[in-house]
């Protein structure tokens, strides 16, 4: 074979090489950055449902003069036995009053039904991750902060000849942020809570 023919040779042959890498490199980087992007959307569209908002959660835009938003707690069903000795089931369906006062706390006050008192959980990221009920730090007030949950509590007691004799039950409760006035200041903060959350029978 001529020298000048088997240059061509091996030339054609290494470009063929050179294109065939190329082509191979190319598809994998392909491949690579759409598994990465989709790993991505993955990991976001998993962040946007962990947050998302419980079912019956309300929002709501509270004012610091004050005045309540009435929170629905869960209904419960009780018996007791009434003065003709008979048994007798009755349905409540209690609430409770939560307000900010002028200084930006929490205030709760006992009810018809029992005493009700409320605690911060600290920042979270959502309604939905308040989910712990701590066993130390409640109190008729705490303060108001952007980003944190709180869980109120109403405790009450039936009686020894009520079946069950005690009900607590728990909301909770999450901050948005602050409210603030035309001229500057807050004037009160965006909540959102779930009423029924949580409740326990004590017999």
């Amino acid at each position: 074979m001529e020298p000048g023919l088997l240059i061509f040779k091996i030339t054609k042959s290494m470009k063929a090489f050179r294109m065939k890498w190329m082509v191979t490199f190319f598809v994998a980087a392909v491949g690579l950055n759409f598994s990465s992007c989709s790993d991505d959307d993955d990991l976001e569209q998993t962040n946007i449902t962990s947050n998302a908002d419980p079912e019956g959660t309300i929002v709501v835009n509270m004012n610091n003069d004050g005045s309540a938003v009435s929170i629905q707690m869960d209904k419960y069903t009780y018996t007791y036995r009434n003065w003709e000795d008979k048994v007798v089931s009755e349905t409540a369906n209690p609430y409770v009053d939560l307000e900010i006062d002028k200084v930006n706390n929490f205030r709760v006050r006992r009810t018809y039904w029992g005493d009700v008192d409320i605690v911060s959980v600290g920042q979270v990221s959502g309604l939905g991750k308040v989910n712990s009920i701590p066993t130390a730090g409640w109190s008729d007030k705490t303060a108001v902060i952007p980003k944190c949950g709180y869980i109120i509590r109403h405790q009450q007691k039936l009686g020894e000849n009520y079946t069950p004799r005690k009900i607590v039950q728990y909301a909770r409760v999450y901050v948005v942020d602050y409210i603030e006035g035309v001229s500057g200041g807050i004037i009160g903060a965006v909540i959102k809570y779930q009423g029924d959350w949580k409740s326990e029978d004590i017999n």
